[in-house]
């Protein structure tokens, strides 16, 4: 897949980096439990009414080698993005992870009209503990997003025309 409609010159960068964590036995006992508060709507992006954002690339990874990972999954590892004030996705679905992800394409385009929203970030799953975690006190997950703000008003409306 690639980008048909080329971006603006001028659009902002904004490389994103959220971390995760999962520590043994807290709150399910001989598991590390992702589903925790922490790890629960942390902020992705904020956003500005009537711009237009690219998330290009995606990154997921964490502490532990990924057959470890791998082989340790208990609850299958999802994503939701969604926005803080209505609470929709971004993707109809959670995205689940299964494997180390490195400089995924994704190509998904999203705006808000709302002023003050934020995109938020939720992660959860379940790992069992397997024989190469043992001593391991806390695994840490982190995903990374290639996203793009663009703000340039005519390739907005050409874009939105086009998307109709």
């Amino acid at each position: 897949m690639s980008i048909i409609k080329s971006l603006p010159d001028g659009s902002r960068f904004i490389p994103t980096v959220n971390r995760f964590s999962a520590t043994f036995n807290v709150p399910t006992l001989g598991k590390y439990n992702f589903a925790v508060a922490a790890n629960t709507g942390q902020e992705l992006l904020k956003l500005v009414a009537g711009r237009v954002y690219f998330i290009e690339r995606m990154n997921f990874g964490a502490t532990v080698d990924e057959g470890d990972f791998l082989l340790s999954i208990d609850t299958l590892p999802e994503l939701i993005l969604r926005y803080q004030i209505t609470g929709e996705r971004l993707f109809t679905k959670p995205f689940h992870v299964v494997n180390y992800i490195d400089n995924q394409e994704l190509i998904l385009f999203f705006s808000t009209a709302r002023i003050n929203d934020t995109v938020l970030i939720d992660f959860t799953g379940i790992l069992n503990q397997v024989p190469n975690f043992i001593g391991i006190n806390t695994i840490q997950a982190q995903v990374s997003f290639n996203i793009y703000e663009i703000a340039n008003q005519q390739w907005i409306r050409d874009f939105q025309t086009s998307n109709k």
